[in-house]
């Protein structure tokens, strides 16, 4: 009966230690969890931001170094508009002024926008970047004089050539001029986002990539440039979240793994980052580990206190007990003194003689 009452406490015990430890754990799992999330994503939007100032100043100073060019362009479209010894369908005078101006050629076109006169230095004419002009917008000038389009077209092979198209004077010809630039020298004048990127590994910083009209044009993965991101599960998992700037579930590019990520708004590009939910989780992970050792180390430290108290008790038990029966023995033994000695005192008064 008695090992059935000890049996009975040991049990809810037992049960309040999973109770309190199961209630504890999800505390920490959530807990942990929610700060991992908060982390990734406080993380993520400062390097967002970073990434973002820095694009945003690059392509200021890019576009300050096409402006330039451009205006010189422009210049030299003006005074050759304004010249009136300009023979416009001599390719021998249009050849020198490309030289007195600096030019590497001079095109001239006609109201319906096709070629009357040419002038080049190196082979790059007006059939090398004339498809990619808006054409509507160049005859357009015809119609104001004082107009001027300018445009850096960027060829296939990454030169450039910055353009100017100017209405000749008394004429209803278009006078185009234009300056090359090689692939080399254009990498060279202009600030790479690329370079930004390659700053952050992957390992440790997620992955980043930024997107202009739903091509990746600048990572920190190298395989990720040049992708499609119009049907990408993991841009547009992203993108769901519906608000820049906050952490989402998504999926690889593949549509497979788990993955959390977060996009923001550039000047004129969308800057992504993602990574491996198991890295947001790692340390949550290890915390969650960590509580559940000590939890059990405590329960251990309290079941073997709890044991010594009882083993205590029970010791204190049995000297009690001890001490109980011995002052009992004491006392039966004092007791059988007494009596036995009572009894010598009332043997001979008790015996009668008769005579």
């Amino acid at each position: 009966m008695a090992r059935k009452n000890r049996t009975t406490p040991d049990k809810r015990i037992w049960t309040a230690y999973l109770i309190i430890g199961v209630l504890l754990m999800a505390g920490v799992a959530f807990f942990s969890s929610w700060r991992a999330m908060r982390t990734a994503e406080e993380r993520f939007c400062q390097t967002l931001e970073f990434v973002k100032s820095q694009s945003t100043s690059f392509e200021k100073h890019n576009d300050t170094i096409t402006a330039k060019a451009l205006r010189r362009t422009a210049v030299a479209a003006h005074q050759l508009a304004e010249n009136p010894a300009l023979d416009l369908s001599d390719p021998q005078c249009l050849n020198r002024q490309t030289e007195k101006l600096w030019l590497t050629g001079i095109s001239v076109l006609g109201p319906d926008g096709t070629l009357r006169c040419e002038s080049t230095t190196n082979g790059i004419g007006y059939d090398r970047f004339g498809d990619q002009l808006k054409n509507d917008a160049v005859l357009d000038v015809l119609s104001y004089p004082r107009k001027t389009y300018v445009k850096r077209v960027l060829l296939e092979d990454g030169s450039a050539v910055d353009v100017a198209a100017h209405r000749a004077e008394s004429t209803e010809l278009l006078l185009l001029a234009y300056r090359y630039t090689p692939a080399e020298f254009v990498e060279e004048t202009a600030l790479s986002i690329q370079s930004i990127l390659d700053g952050y590994p992957a390992e440790t910083s997620g992955t980043l990539f930024i997107v202009q009209n739903n091509q990746v044009v600048a990572a920190n993965r190298p395989e990720l440039i040049g992708q499609d991101v119009a049907g990408s599960p993991l841009a547009q998992g992203i993108r769901k979240a519906g608000a820049a700037e906050k952490l989402t579930h998504t999926r690889d590019w593949n549509g497979s793994g788990c993955y959390f990520g977060m996009f923001c708004h550039g000047r004129s590009f969308d800057l992504y980052a993602y990574t491996d939910e198991k890295i947001i989780f790692r340390e949550a992970l290890l915390l969650i580990l960590t509580v559940l050792v000590g939890y059990i180390l405590l329960v251990m430290i309290l079941q073997l206190l709890r044991r010594r108290s009882a083993q205590e008790m029970e010791l204190q038990k049995k000297e009690q007990e001890r001490k109980y029966q011995t002052q009992l023995e004491e006392q039966n033994r004092k007791l059988e003194i007494a009596l036995q000695h009572e009894g010598r005192q009332t043997a001979p008064s008790g015996s009668s003689c008769s005579i």
